[in-house]
């Protein structure tokens, strides 16, 4: 991945270091907090937030289902943290949801 050159020994060493890091989990476990942060990151958008964090429980669930089932594999921690994450996406959309935008409602009604 070398920038306007070749690619170096050390950068050869590096992309395959990540693609074993990456065969050797589930693949839910790579997309599960993945989706978890996008859903803390777009909780302003409320349709965005949520549905980004439900698929990240989802996924998240899939993917430690997944595990019992292919043993060979490891993402538990990565799986619990899309989980986590995306719960916590949940949480932010609604609190947007209950709290912040009623409260820029008020604010525009009022003509402030």
């Amino acid at each position: 991945m070398g920038f306007l050159g070749r690619d170096s020994a050390s950068d050869l060493r590096r992309i395959e270091r990540w693609r074993q890091w990456a065969h050797a989990r589930t693949p839910y476990a790579l997309i599960s907090p993945a989706l978890g942060l996008l859903a803390i990151v777009d909780c302003w958008t409320l349709i965005l937030g949520v549905a980004a964090g439900i698929a990240a429980i989802v996924t998240g669930i899939v993917g430690l289902r997944d595990l019992k089932e292919r043993t060979n594999l490891i993402g538990k921690h990565l799986c619990f943290t899309g989980i986590t994450l995306g719960i916590l996406g949940l949480i932010a959309s609604f609190a947007m949801w209950l709290w912040v935008f009623p409260m820029l409602a008020k604010r525009a009604a009022a003509g402030g």
